[in-house]
């Protein structure tokens, strides 16, 4: 079978008004931001990461509240579920803390959502930022709430790719002027705060796509390059996220309604048998008959084991021809990624 990137496909960009997320600023300098660990306890050998963290944060202006259940104390978690929870919503009844971000990923993180007060959080006006196992917290934010919640691991600025990182936060969320620049590049963005695409020239090859980002002004937290890999458009309200940690929803009160919706799916770890048993799972919840596209992140184990088409060649005995697919390498466990935001409409076109 021919791989995908055979043909050189046409490159497109996301863009969103990232003042706007909430219908306000999200945060601004001189901010307190809380950081949280929803999810399995951070290692004791952690604790030279997080004051790192602490200090590049404090570098970009912003002051960090750590919670006070960040470190497993008995190998896993870091507190009982009640308490894991509370401390999040310490940081939303807390009215000088204007962002909430979580630093944490495993497993554990869906076992806190019994606990959140909704109610508190949909008045709160304040944006959750949590990857990985946070899928399953980001999607029950938007399900019981209607707000967005963002799919981002603040940790990425200090990691690996950590200058391109601050830059990209900085830029986007920290400094106004700068951010309006951004903005007037885009001639095609929506006023209600929803993504847009930006089309590239057709001969653009996918490694292309940083060079030409910088160049274009599309270099931001909340750009990422995609193409199509079946039809040519498709819009909706983002969900999903990690595929194993989004399916953990189903079945509860927390699992968004899937209709109309654009699903995103992306994983870590796991091989074939696995991701079929994820899309097995999808399928009987009729996923593939209510949303109305799909975007595919990086699935980084099975991506580098069998080759990135090896994931649309699974999927495509599970759509229907007609609905769109779409694909980005820039949603994904790396530390390079960008901000995907669940909730919000994303309008994804090859036109």
């Amino acid at each position: 079978m021919a791989c995908f990137f055979a043909l050189a496909p046409k490159i497109c960009y996301t863009y969103l008004q990232t003042n706007t997320i909430m219908g306000e600023r999200i945060m601004k300098k001189g901010d307190k931001i809380g950081i949280v660990a929803c999810s399995n306890g951070l290692k004791e050998s952690s604790r030279p990461e997080m004051e790192q963290l602490k200090i590049t944060l404090e570098n970009l202006g912003l002051t960090p509240v750590f919670s006070e259940y960040l470190y497993a104390k008995d190998g896993t978690e870091s507190g009982t579920r009640q308490q894991r929870a509370e401390a999040l919503m310490k940081f939303y009844r807390d009215e000088e803390i204007k962002g909430i971000f979580d630093v944490s990923g495993g497993d554990l993180a869906n076992g806190v959502l019994p606990w959140l007060d909704y109610e508190t959080i949909a008045k709160s006006g304040k944006a959750f930022w949590g990857y990985s196992d946070l899928t399953t917290v980001v999607n029950a934010i938007t399900a019981k709430t209607g707000k967005p919640s963002l799919l981002y691991q603040i940790r990425n600025l200090i990691y690996q790719n950590g200058e391109e990182q601050r830059r990209r936060f900085r830029s986007c969320l920290l400094e106004q002027n700068q951010r309006q620049e951004i903005g007037s590049i885009q001639s095609q963005t929506q006023k209600n705060g929803s993504l847009q695409s930006q089309s590239l020239p057709e001969s653009l090859e996918p490694e292309e796509s940083g060079h030409i980002q910088k160049m274009s002004g599309l270099d931001t937290l909340f750009h990422f390059p995609y193409h199509f890999l079946q039809g040519t458009h498709m819009s909706g309200p983002l969900i999903g996220g990690n595929i194993r940690c989004f399916l953990k929803l189903a079945g509860t009160e927390y699992f968004p309604d899937l209709t109309g919706k654009l699903l995103l799916l992306e994983a870590c770890g796991g091989g074939e048998p696995q991701l079929l048993t994820y899309l097995s799972h999808l399928e009987q919840l009729g996923a593939f008959r209510k949303v109305s596209g799909i975007l595919l992140g990086t699935f980084t184990k099975l991506d580098r084991e069998k080759g990135p088409e090896r994931v649309w060649e699974l999927l495509q005995s599970f759509v229907p021809t007609e609905l769109p697919v779409a694909r980005t390498t820039f949603i994904y466990h790396g530390t390079d990624s960008r901000t995907a935001v669940i909730g919000s409409s994303y309008n994804f076109s090859e036109k």
